[in-house]
């Protein structure tokens, strides 16, 4: 998704002063993915949104959450036609994260249609139908994620080698603590039922001799 950041002046609300700054940050970072992964940033967006807005999910077990992180790395991992594709409505092989893409939506469509008049008119600059959703699902996750793993890294002087290997030991570490939610031969019928099992192995989540 491409932002057209232009400058902000200080009469808008905390949201939306929040979702811009965010947004033109992660524009100056570039490649997230040497910083985070977006196994972690799933974990972090879906627990954020669980706390605050715990309606949108029609069930919150824990294997169902720990399903629904899982197809959120892999929505967030997607070409950016997939993820237009999915959040417009289209069928899609995942189970859990449409019905709660749909009610975190009917939220934030009405965080937009109250903006203020200077927000509505700033929205209009952005390519994103629904930046607010976007917000919540990547952007605010992203930024926390980059800024806490950087200050651990620094805190820590570990080398880009040192960072990369974290980043692959933090994903291994989601899979174990996935797997505590839902068994390992649950997940792989998953994605292969997913038709993305391919994709799950080139992402590094899972070894395929495993």
């Amino acid at each position: 998704f491409v932002l057209l950041l232009a400058p902000v002046s200080h009469s808008l609300t905390p949201l939306f002063e929040r979702l811009w700054d965010e947004s033109a940050f992660l524009m100056k970072v570039g490649d997230m993915m040497k910083i985070t992964s977006y196994m972690e940033v799933a974990d972090c967006s879906i627990d954020d949104i669980l706390e605050e807005y715990p309606d949108v999910f029609d069930d919150d077990s824990d294997e169902t959450i720990s399903a629904l992180k899982m197809e959120l790395a892999l929505f967030l991992s997607s070409p950016g036609n997939e993820q237009e594709e999915i959040l417009a409505g289209f069928p899609s092989e995942h189970k859990n994260l449409p019905r709660m893409l749909k009610e975190l939506g009917v939220i934030t469509k009405k965080m937009s249609a109250t903006a203020t008049d200077e927000e509505k008119q700033l929205l209009k600059k952005l390519k994103v139908p629904d930046i607010y959703l976007i917000y919540f699902l990547r952007i605010r996750p992203l930024t926390k994620m980059f800024k806490y793993n950087m200050a651990s890294y620094k805190r820590r002087n570990l080398s880009e080698e040192d960072i990369l290997q974290e980043i692959e030991s933090k994903k291994d570490r989601y899979i174990r603590k996935w797997q505590g939610k839902i068994t390992y031969e649950d997940m792989i019928a998953t994605w292969k039922e997913m038709g993305v099992y391919e994709k799950v192995v080139e992402m590094g989540i899972i070894k395929e001799e495993l």
